[in-house]
């Protein structure tokens, strides 16, 4: 009987935690040159370039990139601006710009 009630406070937690999904980050601004990409999303104080992986799919005309947090920003802080996370297009390509790019994020529009 112990056993029981230990496992449906079990099923209980987890059936209430919450979760996090992996979505597109909407982003607040970006910004693309020859040196790679600026992105600025949402934060609370916490949210670090580690948190995003950025996906890259080959397309016919050219490479499209998605930008993905990966882990939540629990902090809760007032930054109305957003953060500012470069990368470099060695760090999205492995190499040099490419000649043609998209970025499926969406872009919030004021």
């Amino acid at each position: 009987m112990r056993l029981a009630s230990a496992t449906w406070g079990m099923i209980s937690i987890m059936l209430t935690a919450p979760v996090f999904a992996c979505a597109a980050e909407q982003l607040l601004g970006m910004v693309a040159d020859e040196d790679g990409v600026t992105i600025v999303v949402r934060t609370g104080g916490c949210t670090q370039k580690e948190d995003f992986e950025v996906q890259v799919e080959d397309k016919a005309d050219g490479v499209e990139l998605e930008f993905v947090r990966n882990s939540p920003d629990n902090c809760k802080g007032f930054f109305p601006k957003g953060i500012e996370l470069q990368y470099t297009w060695q760090d999205i390509v492995g190499g040099s710009q490419p000649d043609n790019f998209s970025i499926k994020n969406p872009l919030r529009s004021n």
